[in-house]
């Protein structure tokens, strides 16, 4: 295993293979010292893995000394007084996920004080240590926490939970209890569960029944219903944040407003077209109260700007950005992404290096104009290449920038038919990039959908089918498995009685039920049927005379 240390802003994609890359950051941590990296794996198929931010100490650093003598390339830091720490749990799920040889290897190489707690105790009384490797990381998040997962461990959690549904009096059956169980490391990934049904049966109604379960005041949450575990005492949350998506003009749902997280409390986030109103200092205090209350949606503007917004925040904490980077690669399977700038949104330009380069020079942060004019600079370079996309591919972009932005751990996140604005490819990268961010940090999405789409990337039991009879709910698993299943064959097992009853399926019958033949059938059509259609439409003739 090689190391090598590159510049600021290094693209691996165009370095060698079969290297580790740590590639210099601009952070500096109190004016006093820059050991930040960010690592990255590029293995012999050229393919390249972001493991994470890593900072590098050392002792007997001298007076003013703000980096440490790192070598440029090297095969282990054994035989040196360096030492290092990952940044975050997310730098260490990576590394699992590389394998255990792997894993073990880079950890001991890099003489990782997270996995020898002995290095710790003699290396955590040194400034470089307490004021930039340990910045804002307890010692007993290190010796619990890190060294659980440095030892190879997982850090996801199991869920095993279930939705109550409150019941109306005039319903008659008992209450409905909907399970959701994840488990970690599971092959298909099971932390995305879906509850699919045609238009009309409830799905928006049961999402935001979940909403106001969790973040509702005490009094509205006896109506909204509640979330149960098997595994979370009772006294003790089930998530730490609530994250809920919504781009529909037509939920009508009541508004709860964002709030984070606080101790012994739970965060909301909500992504979509709402807003509260805000009212000008000219209106008349009576109907400025008035419009305190009330919901609108935003324009295309607001939205573009909360876009770029965001893209901002990210791309100032390394570990965000280097999700956002990951996402965005993994919309290059779209074309119009691919051939699209936004991945030079997340670059640092000329100018910004300059100035941070001046400030570091002057032992200063920047000034509120410096970073204001930066600020403006960026959103003037953003609002053209932002400007390029359709509302289906801006819709997808804020969903995933806004996502990574206010994701934490213990996270659910509640999406309301991500697919109405997506084409079915893209549909399915959304879906996948949602598992591998809601696994970075141990979350679960449900996801309320009428797309087999979302099915596909799914298997059966994380799957429910809403049907509704009157004021009645009923759901069901799906009877086949639905991880990689045919579209069609996953859209019989769903709408069947909506499909035999609707579109082509309708006009079949119909023309079946008068021709004499099938031939005249046929005929009716100008020959002009698919396979199937055809195959649907004999299968009916041949039933018609069976009687």
């Amino acid at each position: 295993m090689i190391f090598k240390v590159t510049p600021v802003d290094t693209n691996v994609k165009n370095e060698q293979g079969g290297y580790v890359y740590l590639v210099e950051d601009n952070w500096n941590d109190w004016w006093k010292y820059r050991v930040l990296y960010q690592m990255y794996f590029k293995d012999e198929q050229d393919e390249v893995f972001y493991i994470g931010s890593v900072k590098f100490g050392e002792i007997g650093m001298k007076e003013g000394q703000d980096k440490v003598n790192i070598p440029k390339q090297f095969e282990s830091l054994n035989n040196t007084k360096l030492f290092s720490l990952g940044q975050d749990s997310y730098y260490y799920e990576n590394l699992n996920r590389l394998g255990d040889q792997f894993r073990d290897q880079l950890l001991q190489n890099l003489k990782d004080i997270s996995l020898d707690l002995n290095l710790l105790s003699k290396v955590v009384s040194l400034n470089v240590t307490s004021d930039a490797v340990m910045r804002g990381i307890n010692i007993e998040t290190i010796k619990k926490k890190y060294n659980h997962l440095a030892s190879g461990n997982s850090a996801l959690t199991e869920y095993d939970l279930e939705f109550i549904i409150p019941k109306s009096e005039n319903e008659l059956s008992e209450r409905y209890e909907l399970p959701f169980v994840s488990e970690p490391d599971s092959n298909p990934p099971t932390n995305v569960q879906a509850i699919i049904g045609r238009n009309g049966v409830g799905k928006t109604y049961l999402l935001n029944q979940m909403v106001g379960s969790l973040i509702g005041s005490e009094k509205e949450r006896e109506n909204f219903g509640e979330f149960h575990s098997s595994i979370v005492p009772k006294n003790e949350q089930i998530f730490d944040n609530i994250i809920y998506l919504s781009f529909s003009a037509f939920d009508d749902a009541k508004f709860f407003e964002p709030k984070k997280i606080k101790k012994n409390g739970i965060g909301y986030t909500y992504i979509g077209l709402k807003t509260r109103a805000i009212s000008s200092k000219n209106i008349k205090r009576k109907k400025a109260d008035s419009l305190k209350n009330t919901v609108r949606t935003k324009s295309t503007e607001q939205l573009r700007n909360e876009f770029i917004e965001s893209v901002w925040t990210c791309r100032a904490i390394p570990s965000k950005k280097a999700r956002l980077e990951q996402a965005i690669n993994m919309l290059y399977t779209d074309p119009i992404f691919a051939n699209s700038q936004v991945a030079d949104l997340l670059m640092a330009t000329e100018e910004e290096r300059q100035y941070e380069k001046k400030a570091d020079l002057e032992k200063r942060e920047l000034t509120e104009n410096e970073k204001k004019y930066l600020k403006d600079s960026f959103i003037e370079t953003s609002e053209p290449i932002c400007k390029k996309f359709s509302s289906g591919h801006s819709i997808v972009l804020l969903t995933i920038v806004k996502l990574i932005q206010e994701l934490e751990e213990k996270t659910l996140v509640l999406l309301d038919e991500p697919e109405s604005h997506l084409h079915p490819p893209l549909l399915s990268t959304f879906t996948r990039i949602l598992s591998n961010l809601l696994v970075s940090r141990n979350g679960m999405g449900i996801i309320a959908t009428h797309s087999p789409v979302i099915l596909q990337e799914i298997p059966k039991k994380c799957v429910w089918i809403l049907n509704r009879f009157g004021r009645e709910f009923q759901f069901d698993r799906p009877e086949i498995e639905t991880f990689g299943e045919n579209i069609n064959t996953l859209t019989k097992e769903v709408f069947s009685f909506e499909i035999t009853d609707s579109g082509f399926h309708k006009l079949l019958h119909e023309v079946a039920n008068k021709m004499e033949s099938y031939e005249d059938a046929l005929k009716y059509f100008n020959n002009e049927l698919g396979m199937e259609a055809r195959a649907i439409l004999r299968a009916l003739m041949q039933q018609r005379e069976n009687g």
